[in-house]
């Protein structure tokens, strides 16, 4: 099979006139029509893809707009967003610079390079390879603090819940301290580093090692829902995202499709792209290292230095995501193959979805098949086996709810009033019912039958239900139950619900984690013995909790339910 000849899709102008390629032709439209259907359905306002191999960028497809109300140009391939975590691929490439050239040993703690670190954990020092790989055992985020040297000194105050080393947990925290590292190391700030080891070397000339409120108006604006406290109905209103600097290894990264689709062909040129090697051999084969499983991630999934390595229909790929308020991107590629894709959007939406249907679509091409076709998603509304859901079903309390089935439909009736359900998942539901807005509706059912739901702390019952009714909790848990937010720039809020017995921190997007207890009003966040993050309840007045501590992020009761 000859090699993809490159393209550039007509939402962009074309570099060179069309290759006869059916396939690739093919493969193109049907990323293209992906892209449209993707934008759609998510309301995204714009987003930059290219589709690369090794050798050459095969397409750029752009779509949308900067900015929405009409004032915001049309998207190009020289567009910039925001990254977020692709971020960590640059970082991670300039430390095995630094360690080819004998100036930091991976291996070593990190107080080696940064003699103020410290941080109270069984077992062995973190070292910089812990920390490159996740598995040093640090929480996620510390979203108060905007200094990542601050966020750093900050970790004195933690005891980690396990040895280093012991598994992988995505820290965002560990890629800051790896970029204080780097700056200690170089003697200069880190964003020079990254432009002068990185940037440079690549010609990325579009792109900002860091994100800067004068970087703001050559980027687009970034989008995020209206309201921050709860799951989007379809068609829910979008505003500006706040734009927050940050220079730390973890997200830092300002890019455009036409620059990112060049740090990935140099990944898949295994550190070398058109002539110019960033990395050595032996430093890149350390970067793909299937290090340390990363089950959270997706099945067999594991991580690098940087990346993400996993398999897509039984291919090798190396992959990683990125977000940050207002922004979504991607970066996929197949190693074997020499196939790639980079997809950076300014709203909500699923880039990963979208990313792994064009690296099927070029894989396909590349080995003589037909792309696999676009597959039309039902309308959120559209709900199959909805009958299967309806009864008629009752609280504590004695309140009655039913679901209502009605064609594919289906339809929430309580408290006097009926709302439509739309689809959030298999049996996973959001509703505008005014009483049910502020959580994802969830339903059991059982032999096909419906049996119970709930959202947030209210739980329901169908005749159909076999199980317990009376469930016993310690009575302070009740005072822990609420609403709680933070000015910071993601993350902002979390309510805590008490149902069926246990305590769950649930995110605005109506993700719920159970709280274990661990004594002293603190909780282990999550059913994993080993988790690493941590809820602490303080400050009870009138029998309520009136502040939650989320691994070091304070948090405080808010008027709102």
């Amino acid at each position: 099979m000859r090699a993809l000849a490159p393209l550039v899709a007509s939402l962009v102008a074309p570099a060179a006139p069309p290759p006869a390629d059916t396939l690739l032709l093919q493969a193109i439209r049907y990323v293209t029509e992906a892209a449209r259907q993707h934008q759609r359905e998510e309301g995204t306002p714009g987003m930059a893809l290219a589709l690369v191999t090794r050798d050459t960028v095969v397409a750029y497809i752009a779509l949308g707009v900067t900015e929405l109300g009409g004032t915001g140009r049309p998207v190009t391939d020289t567009t910039r967003f925001q990254a977020g975590s692709l971020s960590k691929a640059f970082t991670a490439a300039a430390l095995l610079q630094l360690q080819e050239e004998g100036l930091v040993d991976l291996q070593r703690p990190v107080a080696t390079y940064l003699p103020w670190f410290r941080v109270r954990a069984p077992g062995s020092p973190v070292t910089l390879h812990h920390l490159l790989t996740h598995t040093a055992g640090l929480p996620r985020d510390r979203s108060d603090l905007p200094s990542s040297p601050y966020t750093a000194l900050a970790l004195r105050d933690r005891d980690l819940a396990r040895p280093a080393g012991t598994r992988f947990t995505y820290s965002n925290i560990g890629y800051q301290l790896l970029s204080l590292v780097i700056e200690e190391v170089e003697g200069r700030p880190f964003a020079d580093a990254i432009r002068a080891r990185v940037l440079e070397p690549l010609g990325l000339t579009r792109t900002a090692p860091s994100v800067t409120q004068e970087g703001r108006q050559a980027a687009a604006t970034g989008y995020q829902y209206l309201f921050d406290d709860r799951p989007p109905l379809p068609g829910a209103a979008l505003v500006p995202a706040p734009w927050n600097e940050n220079s730390g290894g973890d997200a830092n990264i300002v890019t455009t499709a036409h620059d990112l689709a060049t740090f990935l062909r140099m990944l898949l040129g295994q550190g070398t792209v058109d002539g110019r090697r960033v990395l050595q051999p032996r430093s890149f084969a350390r970067m793909v290292q299937r290090t340390v499983p990363a089950p959270e991630l997706g099945h067999d999934s594991f991580y690098g230095y940087g990346v993400v390595l996993g398999t897509l229909e039984g291919d090798p790929i190396l992959w990683h995501s990125g977000g940050m308020p207002g922004f979504r991107a991607m970066l996929a590629g197949d190693l074997d193959e020499g196939l790639g894709v980079v997809i950076l959007m300014n709203g909500p939406g699923n880039p990963r979805r979208l990313g792994e249907y064009a690296l099927r679509a070029l894989i396909a091409a590349r080995r003589g098949r037909a792309p696999p076709p676009v597959e039309e998603s039902a309308p959120p509304a559209v709900i199959p086996e909805a009958a299967s859901f309806a009864g008629e079903f009752h609280d504590s309390s004695g309140a009655r709810a039913r679901l209502l089935a009605a064609g594919d439909s289906l339809w929430l009736e309580a408290d006097g009033l009926r709302a439509p359900l739309y689809r959030d998942g298999r049996a996973t539901f959001v509703t505008p019912h005014p009483a049910f807005r502020l959580f994802p509706l969830h339903v059991v059912r059982e032999d096909g039958v419906a049996s119970e739901f709930w959202s947030g702390g209210r739980w329901f019952t169908s005749s159909a239900y076999r199980g317990p009714h009376r469930f016993d909790a310690p009575a302070a848990w009740a005072g822990y139950v609420g609403h709680y937010r933070a000015q910071v720039p993601y993350d902002s809020n979390y309510r805590v619900v008490l149902r069926k017995g246990r305590l769950y921190l649930v995110s605005p997007e109506g993700i719920e984690e159970r709280l274990l207890p661990l004594g002293g009003g603190e909780f282990q966040v999550g059913d994993d013995p080993q988790g690493v993050e941590r809820v602490r309840f303080a400050d009870v007045v009138s029998g309520r909790a009136l502040r939650l501590n989320l691994s070091g992020t304070e948090y405080y009761r808010a008027t709102t339910p």
